[in-house]
């Protein structure tokens, strides 16, 4: 099990979900559905945000200056994008002149965390073999 400590808190947050593991005695890709789910209008980073302690000590004995808003709470969030793998497998062809090139024929936008009849976030969470969530963007609340 990993876990995640923030030295600082950004603006902006790409989170990448692990979800392909390669098995070497097979030499298989396998993708993980394991099901992932967070709220889209509000999360909250502060339990992943390293005491100022911590930072103290990894700096050398440097204190931070308190009015850098990468140090100072809340330290909440919200998505504004999300890519979803979909697919069963990566194909393990080990050529190394071989790439996949995937292009988006079709960009929409869709409304995701509303709550009313045309929010998709059941699909975004839509976990099995098909479709899992990959990729997120999330924004800084109150960081302009």
């Amino acid at each position: 099990q990993q876990t995640l400590s923030l030295a600082r808190v950004p603006p902006l947050l790409c989170i990448v979900f692990r979800r392909f593991n390669y098995h070497s005695s097979t030499a298989e890709v396998i993708k993980s559905t394991a099901r992932i789910t967070w709220d889209f209008n509000d999360v909250d980073f502060t339990r992943y945000f390293a005491p100022r302690d911590d930072h103290a000590s990894s700096s050398g004995g440097n204190t931070l200056d308190p009015t850098d808003r990468a140090f100072t709470g809340p330290f909440r969030y919200e998505c504004y994008a999300v890519i979803v793998h979909g697919g069963s497998r990566i194909d393990n062809d080990t050529n190394a002149f071989r790439l996949v090139l995937l292009q988006d024929t079709r960009v929409t936008k869709v409304r995701i965390g509303s709550g009313d009849r045309h929010d998709i976030q059941d699909e975004v969470f839509k976990s099995g073999r098909d479709r899992v969530p990959y990729i997120v963007f999330f924004r800084r609340k109150g960081a302009r």
